[in-house]
């Protein structure tokens, strides 16, 4: 069941409408001042998280180009989960979100 789809900020007379299909992650990132040593550790500068995966990346760039697009894909409902949207809704990016 469908509970929501954003509205694409771009109507289709825009320019082009992609709907991607696939896989999406949430990468963590750590920076480090240096690489540690083999059997040591350093402690991370800062972290962040983001969105990844191969579909959500192509639709960020046609996005940037003009495109109105959406992302058909599953995910969790957990603070991972709500992040994934808020960074589709951030990007512009239509998503639907299964039950």
């Amino acid at each position: 069941m469908i509970k929501r789809m954003p509205p694409p900020l771009a109507a289709p007379s825009d320019g082009p409408v992609v709907h991607g299909l696939g896989l999406v992650v949430l990468d963590q990132q750590m920076y480090l001042r240096e690489y540690p040593p083999a059997d040591s550790k350093v402690f991370a500068e800062e972290a962040r998280t983001q969105i990844g995966g191969p579909v959500p990346i192509a639709l960020s760039q046609l996005r940037r180009l003009g495109a109105t697009c959406s992302f058909l894909g599953s995910w969790a409902g957990d603070s991972a989960g709500r992040e994934i949207e808020a960074e589709l809704s951030r990007r512009d990016i239509g998503f639907a979100l299964n039950d």
